[in-house]
C-alpha cells in the first residue's frame, strides 16, 4: 500500500466523509482533536503540505483532497475566492479599510473556523 492510501486511510478513519471532516474542522476543538489524533500517527498538515507538493495549501484542503479526492487549492486561491464571493459585504467597506482586506485575504481566512 502507497504512503498516499495510508494517509488517506488516516483521515477516513477518524471522518467517513467530507460533510465530516468540514463539521469537524469548523468546530475548533474538533479540529484540534482531529489534528492531534492524526499527528500521533505522524501524519502532520506540514507532511501532508511536502507530500502533495502544495506548500501554499491549507490544513484542511490537504486532507480533504487527500482523504476524499476534494480540489487541492492554494490559501490564495481561497482568498481570491473569498473576496469574490462576498463583494456585498466587502462593499461596506471602504479605504482603507477596504484595502486591508483585500492585502490580507489569506491572514484573514485563518480568523475563520
Amino acid at each position: 500500500m502507497t504512503r498516499s492510501r495510508l494517509l488517506q486511510k488516516e483521515i477516513a478513519a477518524r471522518c467517513r466523509t467530507l460533510a465530516d471532516l468540514r463539521a469537524a474542522w469548523s468546530d475548533k476543538d474538533k479540529r484540534e482533536a482531529l489534528i492531534r489524533d492524526l499527528e500521533a500517527q505522524n501524519v502532520s498538515p506540514e507532511l501532508l503540505a511536502r507530500l502533495l507538493e502544495a506548500p501554499d495549501a491549507d490544513a484542511y484542503d490537504l486532507l480533504a483532497h487527500l482523504a476524499f479526492n476534494a480540489p487541492l487549492v492554494s490559501r490564495d486561491e481561497l482568498a481570491k475566492a473569498f473576496l469574490s464571493r462576498n463583494q456585498d459585504f466587502l462593499g461596506r467597506f471602504k479605504g482603507r479599510a477596504r484595502e486591508v482586506i483585500e492585502l490580507r485575504g489569506c491572514e484573514i481566512l485563518d480568523l475563520l473556523p
